[in-house]
């Protein structure tokens, strides 16, 4: 939905556990990152948050107002390949998105995506 909105998706916003969080406020770096989607800043700066939540256990009504668990960042971004820097376009998702949008199940304009972030299969196969 993002993609086709023309959002760039890094980190979320994930709807349930973003938008719809059970605490009295939406989380600081999740409220920056979606307050950036309205700002136009382009190339943008992807900062380590400075902190991380414990995932919720208790989804109940009771648990409606609850803060979650906080810790201080203290790794911040684990880089598995180069020097962490890069440049272009970013393609966000989980990875049952990801399997959608290859397998035809997701979206219509699976092609373009496909095409765009040279996913499989290539474009001669379409």
């Amino acid at each position: 939905m993002f993609y086709q909105l023309g959002m760039t998706s890094f980190y979320g916003p994930n709807f349930l556990n973003d938008l719809a969080e059970l605490g009295p406020v939406m989380l600081p770096y999740t409220k920056h990152a979606f307050q950036n989607f309205f700002n136009n800043q382009s190339p943008t700066e992807i900062k380590s948050s400075p902190l991380w939540y414990e995932e919720r256990t208790d989804f109940s009504p009771s648990a409606l107002g609850t803060p979650r668990i906080q810790h201080f960042e203290t790794k911040g971004y684990e880089v598995l390949r180069g020097s962490g820097k890069i440049t272009g376009a970013l393609l966000g998702g989980c990875i049952d998105s990801f399997y959608d949008i290859l397998a035809g199940n997701r979206y219509p304009d699976e092609k373009p995506i496909a095409e765009k972030y040279h996913l499989f299969p290539s474009k001669e196969d379409w």
